[in-house]
């Protein structure tokens, strides 16, 4: 059923639904974000996905160290073809911690996510057509 507030008292745009476009070929300029997420924890330590998109990523990381745990640590490492680079800490103090955009990667790049004593989520973004 049709439904709208907006400033035509309820009356529905002029333009019909297949006006919107069929084909993004057509409109380059138009994309799509879509986020994205891997997550660890002390059962499932280890997580890795590999970059899509059509231009690079900023990476960000929430991490969380658990309660009573002795050793905490969170490791990204991101592989592409020119190497491998690495981002680590080794002591996490307590309480929710974020990095924003520490590290960036580019398209078909492997991001593999390792923890222990602590619960991570390593997001990004990305541009799609």
């Amino acid at each position: 059923m049709w439904s709208y507030s907006g400033c035509c008292a309820g009356c529905p745009p002029a333009g019909h639904a297949w006006y919107w476009p069929q084909s993004m070929g057509h409109y380059p300029d138009w994309h799509s974000f879509v986020p994205k997420e891997l997550s660890a924890d002390t059962t499932t330590a280890t997580a890795q996905a590999t970059i899509g998109g059509v231009e690079s990523v900023f990476l960000s990381i929430e991490y969380l160290k658990d309660s009573g745990a002795a050793v905490s640590t969170v490791k990204v490492a991101i592989t592409d073809p020119t190497g491998t680079g690495e981002w680590n800490i080794t002591t996490i103090p307590p309480g929710f911690q974020t990095k924003l955009d520490f590290a960036s990667a580019a398209p078909g790049a492997t991001v593999k996510l390792d923890v222990a004593g602590c619960t991570a989520q390593l997001k990004w973004i990305e541009r799609v057509f």
